[in-house]
């Protein structure tokens, strides 16, 4: 084996152990986040005073809120089933290779996702936006 043809077989290497930690690193951060949100969801109690039928909006927010949030769970389960557990933990009959369209699948739950928890975050706010605005009209 030639010296540059080495090289590159070590560059691939590198790259492709490079690529599967970087996948756990991105999933683990939207696993925690999706995590923090869904409790934080949980947790939120409406103060102030009597709601009456306006707790209504307040109800409503929460549950698209927790909705969002268990959309992205499906999704990051989705892409540990579909492309961290296969990569990680290949068959053992034959090396997993991950072809083209299994990894834009995959991709697409990561990014649905993150859409999911961007959602669930605007929810925490439209919340605390309605508890401000309710409590202000008693």
């Amino acid at each position: 084996m030639k010296e540059p043809e080495k090289q590159e077989n070590q560059e691939n290497q590198f790259d492709r152990i490079l690529s599967k930690y970087i996948s756990i690193w991105i999933w683990s951060i939207l696993f925690g986040g999706t995590a923090t949100i869904t409790l934080t969801l949980l947790n939120t109690v409406p103060r102030g005073r009597d709601w009456s039928s306006l707790s209504y909006i307040f109800i409503a927010i929460l549950s698209y809120g927790l909705i969002f949030m268990l959309m992205s769970w499906f999704s990051l389960y989705k892409y540990l089933i579909s492309y961290i557990l296969p990569k990680f933990f290949p068959s053992e009959d034959q090396e997993v290779k991950l072809k083209k369209y299994q990894l834009n699948k995959s991709s697409f739950y990561l990014r649905r996702s993150f859409m999911y928890f961007i959602g669930g975050i605007v929810a925490i706010f439209a919340m605390k936006i309605a508890e401000l605005f309710i409590g202000s009209l008693y």
